[in-house]
């Protein structure tokens, strides 16, 4: 498409493809997930994130509670 409408002097479109191993599932055709799909990641970590996180808290619980999501994560990974 680049070569097609003559856009290869569009630096941002030069990016975008760069970063293509980032973009949707359709393009992730064919690489190693250990079978978890992009759906049950989501319902996994929002799930998750449930149990910190709720509609009654004001901008500063979120964050610190947000925080704690964070950290909790990554120790779990680890």
């Amino acid at each position: 498409m680049i070569n097609t409408y003559n856009l290869g002097h569009q630096q941002w479109l030069n990016d975008l493809y760069r970063k293509r191993d980032q973009w949707a599932e359709a393009y992730l055709h064919g690489h190693f997930f250990a079978g978890v799909r992009t759906t049950q990641r989501c319902k996994s970590e929002n799930a998750y994130v449930k149990c910190y996180l709720t509609s009654r808290n004001n901008l500063t619980e979120f964050f610190w509670n947000f925080e704690i999501v964070i950290v909790n994560s990554r120790q779990q990974e680890v």
